[in-house]
Parts: C-alpha cells; structure tokens; sequence
C-alpha cells in the first residue's frame, strides 16, 4: 500500500457527480486561506460534498440520483431556446418561463441555464450575432438592436422527442425566434458557457434551486418567483455555497492550457497532491485498444478510430481531453485508484455529425499518466 493511499484514506472520498470552480470563486477563496494547501482543500471539497449529500437528502432528494442533470450525456441532447425580450412586457423572464415551464415532461431530470445573451469583452457586436445566427434554427425574423436583447434558455438531458415538443409548441409564441442544437461544440455554445448562470434542476416533480446561505434549512424558497407550483411542481431550496459549486450543470468548452483551476480543483477533490494533466502521456494497453474498436463497433466506425492504431488511438485521446472539464471523480479504496470520466468529441474524417464518446481514465499523479479505462 502506496504511503499516498495511507494520507487519502484519512478522508471519507465520495464521488462527485461535477465540481465548479469555473465562473464560481468559492473554492479559489478557500484555497487562498489555507494559502493553497491542497490537503486542506481535499477535505474541504469533501465536507462540502457531505453538506449537500445531507441537505439533498433532507429535502427527499438523493444526490446520486442527480448524476443524469449534473453530468453531460452521450445520447441526450441539449439545446437553446432564444426569445427576443423587445416583445416581451415588464417581468420577460417570468413571461417566458410561464411557456416554457409547462412543455416539461412531469418524470424528466434536466438542468436549466437561463440569461441574457451577453456582451463580452474583446468580441464585437457583430461577431456576437454571427455566432448566434450560425447555431439558431430560426422560426421567424428578428431585428438586433442590441445583444442582451436575447434571452437564452439552456436545457440539458433531452430526447429527441421533448427537443421537438419544446420547439413546435414554442413557435406560436411570439417572442420565440427559434433554437439552437447546442449537443455538439460550436461558437454560440462554447460563447453560452461564459454567459449563462444557473436557473434550476429538474428532478422529476420537484425543482431544486440556489438560495441564500442565511437561509433556513428547513424551509424551501422559490427563489426565482416562476410559475413552478402553479404547474404541479414542488420547490426544494438548497443554499448557495452548495449549489453553485456543486449542483451547476457546466457547458462544455475547450480548456485553456495553463488556466485551469476548474479542473486542478476538480483533480483535488480526489487527490491530496494533484498534478496538472496537460503534459500526461496516455497509457493505452494493446489489448484494451482493440476492445474500444471492437465493441461499440457502429461509434467506432462513425468516428473513424476502427481505423486508428493503438499509438493514433492514444494520441486522439490525448489531445480530445483538452476539449471539455473532468467530471464523475472517484476514489476506489480498495485498489487505491483515482478516476475521472470526459466527453470526447470527435469529427469523422469525412465532415459527417460528430460522435461523442465517454472516456473514463485513471489518474496517475506519480507517473504523470492517465490510464484508460474505457471509451464508450
């Protein structure tokens, strides 16, 4: 037993379903004051993942079962609904919530981002628009005066069949303009991820919301005011310092070498001495190779790696890691293993629909490798 394992075993290490430390400060503060102690943070990370199992868990939810709104999903599609406010009254959020909420399907999980489409610093108005209108499947005209004239509903964990009912049902609506396929990667949806905050978790018949950390526990908010109850729901409340860092559905986007306390934290809530991945060299076994060719043989073949050998294979993976965060960490006690899974996106060879493939990978500190376990 590995001297690492005798420190980790100290903490109680449960998995966690996504940790945020991307537009939320709560975890870069705390490591400031304990002046970036990672074993401390370790801890930390873990009491909160406690606080929220227990709080969840007094409101009749369990945390595990959040693993479908929290986590991204290989055959479940996302999308933006884009309203334009210029034809709204007063209260637009309220408003188009009030469409909105009722074309939910009552036993679905999903979470919900809503906002303004924003500016952003260094990007002109007219790239902006551009990025949206290459991504918005437009149902009637709009004029663009501005951009945060754009309200933007992101909603994950889909079928086929709710993206058409939200669609259809919303195009008699008049400040609907149209939605935008946000599955796979492009400009408006890598551009939604920094503008987009948090609105609610769907969980079935109860939605789960941020509320203030001076909140009572036993008391549940509707801390955005929609028509929630009115449409059968339940509300749960969950204060802030436990929602938004770790109940936040993250969009994914390509990461920034050299800037990615996201995922440092990500690796910390697992391991004592984590390591930055950017350099880590992909350990693939032969065998292991073959069986990801082989046994999703329709995946394999849409995404071109049946035809990769085992060091291509290795590469892709490699630099396909560095297109979104790490999420579903654990720790296995048993076989002192660190794990973590990733939504590889890959583009066939000949321009044809994406295919996205989970990795799940074995961290490796010591030996600044990750390990593959599977690619499905």
């Amino acid at each position: 037993m590995s001297s690492a394992h005798n420190d980790v075993i100290k903490f109680d290490i449960r998995p966690i379903h996504t940790l945020n430390s991307r537009g939320n400060i709560q975890l870069e503060v705390a490591s400031e004051v304990v002046s970036g102690n990672t074993i401390s943070m370790l801890s930390y990370i873990q009491w909160l993942r406690s606080e929220v199992e227990e709080a969840l868990t007094r409101k009749g939810i369990n945390y595990s079962d959040l693993r479908s709104t929290l986590e991204p999903q290989t055959h479940r599609r996302e999308i933006a609904l884009v309203f334009d406010t210029e034809h709204n009254n007063g209260w637009y959020g309220w408003e188009i919530f009030n469409e909105v909420i009722p074309l939910f399907d009552k036993g679905s999980k999903h979470s919900v981002l809503a906002g303004d489409y924003l500016p952003l610093d260094g990007l002109s108005k007219a790239v902006l628009l551009d990025a949206m209108e290459e991504a918005v499947n437009l149902v009637r005209s709009t004029t663009a005066h501005y951009v945060n004239q754009y309200f933007i509903v992101y909603i994950n964990n889909l079928t086929d069949a709710m993206v058409s009912k939200f669609d259809n049902n919303l195009r008699n609506y008049r400040p609907y303009i149209g939605m935008a396929d946000m599955t796979y990667g492009s400009k408006f949806k890598h551009l939604l991820s920094f503008m987009l905050p948090d609105a609610f978790i769907k969980h079935g018949k109860i939605i789960i919301q941020g509320c203030e950390n001076d909140s009572y526990d036993d008391v549940d908010y509707n801390t955005k005011g929609w028509a929630f109850e009115e449409n059968g729901y339940v509300c749960r409340s969950i204060r802030d310092e436990l929602y938004g860092t770790l109940l936040s559905y993250k969009i994914e986007r390509p990461i920034l070498r050299g800037a990615d306390i996201d995922t440092f934290m990500s690796l910390n809530s697992i391991e004592l001495h984590p390591v930055p991945i950017d350099d880590f060299k992909i350990e693939l076994a032969a065998a292991k190779a073959e069986y990801i060719r082989n046994h999703n043989a329709s995946a394999s073949a849409l995404s071109g790696i049946n035809l990769l050998s085992d060091d291509a294979l290795k590469e892709l993976i490699r630099e396909k890691i560095r297109g979104s965060y790490i999420y579903h960490m654990s720790y296995l006690y048993e076989h002192d293993v660190r794990k973590f899974n990733v939504m590889i996106e890959i583009v066939p060879p000949h321009n044809g629909r994406p295919v996205r493939m989970r990795a799940s990978l074995e961290y490796k500190p010591s030996d600044g490798c990750l390990r593959v376990i599977t690619l499905y």
